[in-house]
């Protein structure tokens, strides 16, 4: 039996195994390291150094961290784009890549960890930062749940002014310790009723010496931590952050690696298959018009069923954080349920032929107004007797979506920018820079996103790279809404967190 068969029946045996990084160890022929060690630079260091920090999807995303004597990241990627098979990589990987911890994963059936509602504000407090940075009148798709873990995990390696920031953003490192994991256990799953997967990685340059303690903070994440030769074994990070995902999202190009000044990536990654709560029937499916703001007119498939209208009361009873639909004149919010309790929010105008994206211009659409819900007074009729709503009937178009997105000025504009200062020596609490230290080039996103009557698959991966420092509506008993016009949409786990947060215009 030659070896590529051997191993590619070995590789079978392994993707029916437990997920944990220790069968991945054991597929790649990694060593494992029980008890972090610090890990100790043995040759000249060059330049100055910094880290980089992130990736999301339905994942989260890499950071690549660099070291260098120039302010611009320049690249000079030479890496030539090769398809493997998982087993023959494992091959080329297994004399450099060593894993400095073990994180071990326990897929089984949905059950909610509820966070607190602090935690759950400084989320949608930065979700809805984040969303005022795309100004965008076009399809768009995003993950603030990855880049919200990413900056935390970033945040990690941070000290003094930069933490103290970070602590501004995100909220106390306090509330993060004791409610990210929570979250992050939520929102890792199988079953019939779909799954959804968390999950985060560190990627360091052999030979770095990474601080007493550093480790185990990103254990504390859940973040396995992995050293290896990037010159020789790069594809192995792409590698694993697609194998989380299953699918071909990230290139080893994407890494903007430089032989001469990347030494670390960061990832943050989500993985969501939600499906439909009340099912779509296919042969509802028809042929629709879909206008786009500049009027243009499209023939595209939509899918339609109808929702069991949710009362308020019911919000604890159901584990959903919002529920229904909100009327809020101008534009209606209304929710569409995945099982498990995972739920999708519309933002569409009430009136035909309406800009949805200059409606919601500085509305926070991710904390929601009881005062709104359609099912209390008339707001201009205090005598009205509550609506009398059974049902909510969805009409939607099929649709599938991929981008990659440069997150970085976004998130600088949110109050972030010292992790992207180079004087602030922003990630000098992780890892032992000279003295001039090091701070992040770049954070980059890669999403993608496809709605069928089945349900909704949704990726995510946030990557940064780093850098060394120099000096519509029909009122009755039925409401029915038809998204054939540009909307915008949010998908929510069952804590209320935002997921993931889209805009459709075709």
């Amino acid at each position: 039996m030659n070896w590529k068969k051997k191993l590619a029946q070995e590789y079978e045996k392994e993707v029916v195994a437990p997920k944990d990084n220790g069968a991945l160890s054991k597929h790649l022929g990694i060593s494992t390291r029980e008890k972090s060690k610090r890990y100790v630079n043995r040759g000249k260091i060059i330049g100055r150094v910094a880290i980089a920090a992130s990736l999301l999807v339905v994942i989260g995303g890499p950071i690549a961290l660099y070291v260098g004597t120039h302010a611009q990241v320049k690249t000079h990627n030479q890496m030539k784009q090769r398809r493997y098979r998982a087993a023959d990589i494992s091959a080329l990987r297994a004399s450099t890549v060593k894993a400095l911890n073990a994180i071990s994963y326990n897929d089984g059936p949905f059950a909610l960890q509820k966070v607190d509602d602090t935690f759950k504000g400084n989320v949608n407090s930065f979700a809805f930062a984040l969303q005022k940075q795309f100004k965008e009148k076009q399809t768009y798709l995003y993950s603030p749940y990855t880049a919200y873990l990413n900056m935390d995990l970033i945040s990690l390696a941070s000290q003094g002014l930069v933490l103290e920031q970070a602590n501004a953003i995100l909220g106390s490192q306090a509330n993060r310790d004791s409610n990210i994991t929570k979250a992050m256990l939520t929102n890792f799953y199988s079953g019939n009723e779909g799954s959804t997967h968390t999950y985060q990685g560190a990627f360091f340059r052999e030979g770095w010496n990474l601080k007493e303690g550093y480790v185990d903070k990103l254990s504390s994440r859940r973040a396995e931590v992995y050293s290896l030769d990037m010159d020789k074994d790069l594809d192995a990070i792409p590698s694993w952050a697609n194998a989380k995902v299953k699918a071909d999202m990230l290139k080893t190009k994407d890494l903007d690696y430089d032989p001469n000044q990347t030494m670390a990536y960061y990832f943050s990654i989500l993985d969501f298959d939600g499906k439909w709560n009340w099912s779509y029937n296919d042969s509802k499916t028809r042929k629709r018009d879909f206008t786009s703001l500049d009027g243009k007119v499209s023939k595209l498939d939509f899918m339609s069923h109808d929702v069991s209208f949710v009362n308020p009361e019911s919000i604890f009873a159901n584990g959903r954080s919002n529920v229904g639909v909100y009327d809020y004149g101008d534009y209606i919010s209304a929710y569409d349920y995945y099982c498990n309790g995972y739920s999708i929010q519309y933002l569409i105008p009430s009136e035909v032929g309406k800009d949805i994206f200059a409606l919601l211009d500085g509305v926070n659409f991710f904390e929601e107004d009881p005062d709104k819900f359609y099912t209390k007074v008339h707001p201009s009729n205090p005598e009205e007797k509550i609506h009398n709503i059974q049902t909510v009937s969805f009409i939607m178009p099929k649709f599938s979506f991929a981008s990659l997105t440069d997150l970085t000025p976004k998130i600088k504009a949110l109050g972030l920018s010292g992790f992207y200062d180079d004087l602030q020596n922003s990630l000098s609490g992780g890892i032992e820079f000279n003295p001039n230290g090091g701070a992040i080039a770049f954070t980059k996103q890669a999403n993608s996103i496809e709605f069928s009557e089945d349900g909704t698959v949704a990726k995510s991966i946030t990557f940064s790279g780093g850098y060394g420092a120099a000096a519509p509506n029909v009122l009755a008993n039925s409401l029915i809404i038809t998204l054939d016009e540009a909307f915008v949409y949010v998908i929510r786990d069952p804590n209320g967190l935002p997921l993931f947060v889209g805009a459709f215009n075709n």
